[in-house]
């Protein structure tokens, strides 16, 4: 990103040399998110993260081009930017249907009632949940799709980093992206809209993006999230290493701690998640004693940390209130290390003993 920062700043919207540079290196950051995708560069749309990509997809297929709301049907364990979109939408008139949920974590697609398709425009599915790292049924949602004759939207954050759900492959007509998920920065992300597809725009102004999403292009990150593609194919290579070093971390905690206990067992999940439940203690305790420790967790989704009630994939997934209040995720990556392992295990081990000492509410 530095060489665009530091010279090549120019806009890319702009027909002048130093517009025409940065609109190389622009195209060259599509070609490389094409690449880690699998489509082509003319499906991919930046924005500034994948929150925008998913409102602008759940809000314009929701509503249609003449404005009149089309039925959405969507899993409940969705990322809250795609549930709070989809309410949106059905505040305009759209009818909204919810997938069911099984105890293992996965949305069923398949049980939805067909004879309630009629009007449906959009089918939401995320290809793995950023809570507990699930990985989704994407073939039923794409049949369910195809049956209502609607379009399917895959929230493919989590996966794309692992290879899984790559837009030719899942069958989806839109797909959002996040490129700090894969080492890229904050602050920017991208919406994959199948060739052919009929779709305008959520931003109006100047055109860019083909026309449909309007403002001066992020150059910079919009680089530095291509670079960070271009590395994604290495982070697939390391997946079988990172599970097996998640599995250790999962076996060490449940021989360390008592009352520790795995979160859907059984069910196909992301390499680099750990999501687990420790008996007699609330999660955002955990997290704040491990942080003091050096150790960085979750106690639901990242971005609602400081939640004090069940998260809302817990709650559909029919996890107790006492279960789900002691919910604990951790995330693990190439960089991970054995070592890292050995040390987080000791650590919630002394975080855990300290809570429950306290009577399981402390802060740490």
């Amino acid at each position: 990103m530095l060489p665009v920062l530091a010279e090549h700043w120019g806009s890319a919207s702009s027909v002048h040399a130093m517009g025409a540079q940065a609109r190389a290196w622009l195209e060259r950051a599509r070609e490389q998110v094409a690449g880690m995708a699998g489509c082509e560069p003319d499906e991919v749309y930046f924005t500034s993260g994948a929150t925008e990509a998913l409102n602008w997809a759940v809000k314009v297929a929701g509503l249609g081009d003449a404005h009149v709301p089309r039925g959405i049907v969507a899993s409940p364990i969705e990322h809250e930017a795609t549930l709070a979109a989809c309410r949106w939408v059905a505040g305009k008139g759209a009818p909204l249907q919810w997938m069911q949920v099984g105890a293992d974590g996965r949305a069923r697609p398949d049980e939805v009632d067909r004879r309630c398709l009629a009007g449906v425009g959009l089918v939401v599915l995320m290809a793995a949940n950023n809570e507990t790292g699930c990985v989704q049924p994407l073939d039923q949602a794409v049949r369910l799709a195809r049956d209502a004759g609607a379009l399917l939207l895959v929230d493919a954050v989590q996966s794309a980093p692992w290879g899984l759900a790559p837009f030719r492959g899942s069958g989806a007509d839109l797909l959002a992206l996040s490129a700090h998920k894969f080492n890229g920065p904050q602050g920017v992300g991208a919406l994959l809209i199948r060739r052919g597809t009929e779709f305008t725009s959520l931003l109006h102004g100047g055109g860019q993006e083909q026309g449909l999403r309007a403002g001066t292009p992020n150059t910079a990150s919009a680089v530095g999230m291509g670079a960070a593609a271009a590395q994604v194919e290495a982070r697939r290579r390391s997946a079988g290493a990172v599970a097996a070093l998640r599995d250790g971390l999962q076996a060490l905690l449940s021989a360390s701690i008592e009352g520790v206990t795995l979160t859907a067992p059984g069910s196909p999940r992301l390499p680099g998640h750990l999501h687990i439940s420790v008996r007699g203690v609330q999660g955002e305790a955990v997290v704040v004693g491990l942080s003091q420790m050096g150790v960085c967790a979750s106690s639901g989704a990242a971005c609602s940390s400081g939640a004090v009630e069940v998260s809302h994939v817990l709650k559909v997934m029919g996890v107790s209130e006492e279960q789900g209040r002691g919910a604990v995720r951790f995330t693990l990556g190439p960089e991970t290390t054995a070592d890292d392992v050995d040390r987080t295990v000791r650590a919630m081990a002394e975080v855990v003993a300290e809570l429950r000492s306290l009577g399981g509410r402390g802060t740490g």
